[in-house]
Order: structure tokens, then C-alpha cells, then sequence
């Protein structure tokens, strides 16, 4: 499955999409941001039930957590750290479908 994603030639990248109940098929959504050393990211998100956000990578199996909300809403600014592809990701642990709008855009 290809991910989303904000790609370098984007400013802002929104959506709105129902989460299936955990650990159900569509149980996490998953975008990707390219992003360069001290780019800034913002975020907001609204949804109808508790979620869980992060912002994380990937080098190799280790994965580094950089942002970390457990709200059915939140907003917030992420600087890349280095040269790299970053993961905003929602996951919802609940038992029942939670529909989510989101934007992500460059700062």
C-alpha cells in the first residue's frame, strides 16, 4: 500500500478519513513528510473519539518517536532534526470507528 504523503513540492496536505476499531484492517493511518533539517511541520487534527498521534522515523528496525498525543484532537509544530522522511501517524485503540480531519502543512 502506498503511503500519503506530503511531498517536498507540497505546502499542506488535509483529509478526512474514518479509523477502523483496533486492531481491525484500517485500524492506523500512516502519511509521510520528506522533510529537510530544521523544516517545520505543523499539525492539527479533530476526531469524534480518542486517537493516539505521533510523529516518528525509521533508521532501520529502530524507530524514534518525536511527537506523542493521546487526544481525540491536538495541534502542534515538529522540526526535523535532520534530512529525512517523518511518519505522522493516528491510531485508534478504541472499539468502535473514529472518523478524523486532518492538515499537515510546511511552517
Amino acid at each position: 500500500m502506498t503511503l500519503e504523503e506530503l511531498r517536498p513540492d507540497q505546502s499542506e496536505l488535509r483529509g478526512e478519513v474514518t479509523i477502523s476499531p483496533h486492531k481491525q484492517k484500517g485500524w492506523v493511518l500512516e502519511l509521510k513528510a520528506s522533510m529537510k533539517a530544521g523544516g517545520r511541520l505543523l499539525f492539527q487534527y479533530t476526531a469524534d473519539g480518542a486517537l493516539t498521534f505521533n510523529i516518528h522515523s525509521h533508521h532501520g528496525k529502530e524507530v524514534t518517536h518525536h511527537v506523542h498525543i493521546d487526544a481525540a484532537s491536538g495541534d502542534g509544530e515538529f522540526t526535523a532534526p535532520e534530512d529525512f522522511d517523518f511518519y505522522p501517524m493516528w491510531e485508534n485503540s478504541s472499539d468502535r470507528p473514529v472518523h478524523l480531519t486532518y492538515r499537515l502543512s510546511r511552517a
